[in-house]
């Protein structure tokens, strides 16, 4: 099984360049999960390099922010783990780095 890093508190991410943006917002967690898979598993058969999921941040007290949440456990999905070199995390968006 590979390892894959995670790295918090990186800067602006928000800034930083990607092959391909997926906003998540207005799906159902189970809508971004589906979401996230396939674009990883098709991002790696075209050679992408990296990739930002817009997640928010959500509002625990109005029990919003569960894909923000939830996102770093589907990336120890057994179907793209191994795809996956690195992630970071910034204010609400994720930056996924993708193996070639």
């Amino acid at each position: 099984m590979t390892k894959m890093k995670r790295r918090l508190a990186a800067p602006d991410i928000r800034k930083l360049r990607a092959d391909k943006t997926i906003d998540l917002h207005g799906k159902t967690s189970m809508d971004a999960f589906n979401t996230v898979i396939a674009l990883i598993k098709s991002s790696s058969s075209d050679g992408c390099g990296a990739i930002k999921f817009i997640t928010g941040v959500g509002d625990p007290k109005r029990g919003t922010g569960v894909i923000r949440r939830e996102f770093p456990l589907w990336l120890e999905h057994p179907s793209i783990a191994h795809l996956i070199k690195s992630f970071t995390y910034s204010s609400g968006v994720y930056l996924l780095k993708i193996r070639k």
